[in-house]
């Protein structure tokens, strides 16, 4: 049996409220990149939608990550995907920035929970 059917025969063990749903981070994600990039999703909360346009446009998804959280790049890299190789895609090639100037590590509703690392600067070279 492959992953996909493996995951495809499992039992829901959880589904939200539609009121939660439309309250959580993915969902006020999925309308901004409706209102600012223009991509049309059946719904904010069609998770299925929104991770089938994520793979389709891997640069308009990531691109739209990072400016929904706000990333400030020290140097902003001049795209989004310099190598597309699996294993080794090269993601925002040349850009640099610092943890520590980011507001995204933990303000906020557009919080990154869970990000740990010594490491207080990236650089996608």
């Amino acid at each position: 049996m492959s992953p996909v059917e493996a995951l495809s025969n499992t039992e829901v063990l959880w589904t939200p409220s539609p009121e939660r749903a439309q309250a959580s981070a993915i969902a006020e994600f999925a309308r901004w990149v409706g209102e600012h990039r223009g991509v049309e999703l059946p719904s904010d909360t069609d998770y299925a939608a929104l991770h089938a346009w994520s793979v389709a446009d891997l640069e308009g998804f990531w691109s739209a990550v990072a400016e929904f959280f706000g990333v400030r790049w020290r140097s902003e890299p001049p795209a989004v995907l310099g190598s597309r190789a699996m294993p080794g895609a090269e993601w925002f090639p040349g850009g640099s920035l610092n943890y520590a100037d980011t507001p995204w590590l933990g303000r906020g509703r557009r919080s990154c929970r869970g990000v740990s690392s010594a490491r207080t600067a990236w650089s996608g070279r």
